[in-house]
């Protein structure tokens, strides 16, 4: 299944390579090297040090200076709005409004701020997308240092143009409009690629939509369910996870404990007890409280199995995110579900 590849990133502090920052600025700077017409990205967070800039940056300008169409939607957060996200959406300090101009003001790469009240945080790139070799990169992996370096994240590539043209109407919304209130309406499908079904779907448009996919997935497993998540504050999935444990179906995963524990401050008695309910069956990394000049090490995947299905992307499993512009995926193949299985279980490990 060549034309659908994961990569799985680990806290370098907590098992994972030391050399895997620059692996991923590579692999990253390698895949924007492919393109021939045209470059769409969407990130939420942007920030790299000399170190990872110098192999990512040079890539999307000389694709710029050879003539591909490169533009970048980033969400925009000069006023450090994104500091009321630490306890209940996927914090980040202000920094991504200003490397981006820093970096492509005058080169040829066309940038575009996105400002919403809510998040846009989408983490994927569109390479030549209305072309017969189009591929998507996408994922929970955003393009900082800490994302490479001491998050718990996975980016998944995809070649198929049918694939890549409903990621294009979702980019082309936020494009046209600079806000996310448009996009995720128009933009939901079920493709094959290699004879694998994938489906695709995108937020706010269809927030609630991809909150009760979730919901289903796991009420459809019947032999294993593995979780890799950040939050887990949704009604829908809290619920979900309790009746798959009534019903004996195995459940075991992962959450970020930091981020976990400001947003029960803030959740309904009923949901605490959905909560109290699943937790004894996962285990929790904690990273460091969110601090604009700290490390931030959160436990960042968005990820669930169910059985032999994959779901992943940008989509916390929180109600927030159904307001944000987000991104999922759907791989319904068990090779691709036993890979991410097994990553998930080595993070448990480590964890437990």
């Amino acid at each position: 299944m060549t034309d659908i590849t994961p990569t799985f990133l680990r806290d370098t502090d907590h098992g994972g390579d030391a050399d895997q920052p620059r692996r991923v600025a590579q692999a990253l700077a390698d895949f924007i090297q492919g393109a021939r017409s045209t470059l769409h990205i969407a990130i939420y967070d942007f920030r790299l040090g000399d170190d990872l800039a110098g192999i990512v940056i040079p890539a999307l300008t000389d694709a710029a200076s050879r003539g591909v169409e490169v533009q970048i939607a980033f969400d925009h957060r000069p006023d450090n709005r994104s500091h009321e996200n630490a306890l209940t959406g996927d914090p980040k300090p202000s920094g991504t409004h200003e490397f981006i101009p820093q970096n492509f003001d005058g080169s040829g790469v066309q940038t575009r701020p996105i400002t919403a009240a809510k998040l846009m945080h989408n983490k994927y790139v569109i390479r030549d997308g209305h072309t017969p070799d189009a591929q998507v990169w996408t994922g929970s992996t955003n393009f900082t240092d800490d994302a490479w370096t001491h998050q718990e994240n996975n980016i998944l590539t995809l070649a198929s143009p049918p694939l890549a043209s409903f990621y294009e109407t979702d980019f082309d919304e936020l494009w046209s409009t600079g806000g996310i209130k448009s996009t995720g309406v128009n933009d939901r499908g079920d493709i094959q690629i290699g004879g694998t079904e994938v489906e695709m779907d995108f937020s706010p448009g269809d927030g609630r939509i991809i909150g009760r996919t979730l919901a289903a997935l796991i009420g459809a497993a019947q032999t294993r369910i593995l979780v890799a998540s950040m939050m887990l504050t949704s009604a829908a999935v809290l619920g979900a996870l309790a009746d798959a444990l009534s019903n004996n179906v195995p459940v075991s995963g992962i959450y970020d404990r930091t981020q976990m524990d400001g947003a029960l401050r803030q959740m309904s008695e009923a949901k605490i007890g959905l909560f109290n309910q699943i937790a004894p069956s996962f285990v929790s990394k904690v990273s460091e409280r969110f601090s604009a000049d700290g490390k931030h090490n959160f436990m960042h995947d968005k990820v669930l199995v169910s059985d032999n299905v994959v779901l992943t992307g940008s989509f916390n499993f929180s109600e927030s995110a159904m307001s944000n512009a987000e991104n999922i995926v759907v791989v319904h193949d068990q090779g691709l579900a036993d890979q991410y299985a097994t990553y998930i279980k080595t993070l448990i490990a480590a964890y437990s």
